[in-house]
């Protein structure tokens, strides 16, 4: 049996191998395109803050418009400063995203699963907590994606890009 293959490896040798049910696409609501472009926007917009705040240029701005004692701590706060900040920040929303949604414990869960002495009423607002809980901090998810998105893009910029392609492009790019 191939890794690709759509059948399931049989748990015991002498079943037949099972098929996978075919997943049904959920076609893209109004919503949907509008969180999608919320999220590049926020993205966007975080990246551009980010790289500004620790340019080169706005370091020599600080240091030319400010006094020389001034102008290093401001120097430093912006540079090192920004991306702690930015990974701060993201790391205290996504833990906070996790505990709102009580570590998705709740997810998947049928009414079948609840103990007995539940009633219907009660096994039903349960449930139903949970996927409120999640479409409330839906926009939570946006807020963390945007902020660890400048973070990676520099982590690429610093550390991958030349180690992958330095020994390529050492040349071209000053490596």
């Amino acid at each position: 049996m191939s890794f690709f293959s759509n059948k399931k490896a049989p748990m015991l040798p002498n079943q037949p191998p099972q098929q996978q049910q075919p997943r049904e696409k959920k076609p893209i609501t109004k919503e949907d395109k509008k969180l999608l472009w919320t999220l590049i926007g926020c993205s966007v917009a975080s990246t551009l803050v980010y790289f500004v705040a620790v340019s080169d240029v706005l370091r020599i701005w600080i240091v030319a418009n400010f006094a020389p004692d001034v102008a290093r701590i401001l120097a430093g706060i912006f540079g090192i400063g920004t991306m702690v900040a930015f990974a701060v920040v993201a790391t205290v929303f996504l833990v906070v995203y996790i505990l709102y949604n009580r570590g998705f414990t709740r997810d998947n869960v049928t009414p079948e699963m609840l103990p007995d002495t539940m009633s219907e009423h009660e096994k039903t607002a349960f449930i139903q907590e949970a996927v409120d809980r999640k479409r409330k901090s839906k926009w939570m998810i946006i807020v963390i994606i945007a902020l660890f998105c400048p973070l990676a893009i520099d982590f690429l910029i610093l550390t991958a890009i030349p180690t992958l392609l330095g020994p390529i492009f050492g040349d071209y790019l000053g490596m």
